[in-house]
C-alpha cells in the first residue's frame, strides 16, 4: 500500500469537481492527511486562472502562498 502524503484541497462552489473534492477531503480527513481545505463560494471551475481583477482570486493566491509557506517550506518537523 502506497503511503499518501499530507495535502490540502482547493475547490469552489460552482466547479463541476467539487463534489470529488469534497469526497478527497472527507477521506483525507478520516486518515489525518487532510492538511485544509478551501471552498471558494460564488465561483466557478479555473476562476483563480481567468478573473484576476476580482477579489475571491487575489484571496486564492493569499491562500496558496499561504498553504505553500506553511506546509512545504515551513512543515512541522
Amino acid at each position: 500500500m502506497k503511503k499518501v502524503p499530507p495535502f490540502a484541497v482547493f475547490t469552489s462552489e460552482f466547479d463541476f469537481y467539487r463534489r470529488d473534492n469534497l469526497k478527497i477531503a472527507e477521506r483525507g480527513k478520516a486518515c489525518n492527511k487532510l492538511l485544509d481545505i478551501c471552498d471558494m463560494p460564488g465561483t466557478l471551475h479555473g476562476y483563480q486562472m481567468s478573473f484576476y481583477d476580482k477579489q475571491e482570486v487575489k484571496w486564492f493566491f493569499e491562500d496558496e502562498k499561504t498553504a505553500f509557506d506553511l506546509w512545504v517550506r515551513n512543515p512541522k518537523k
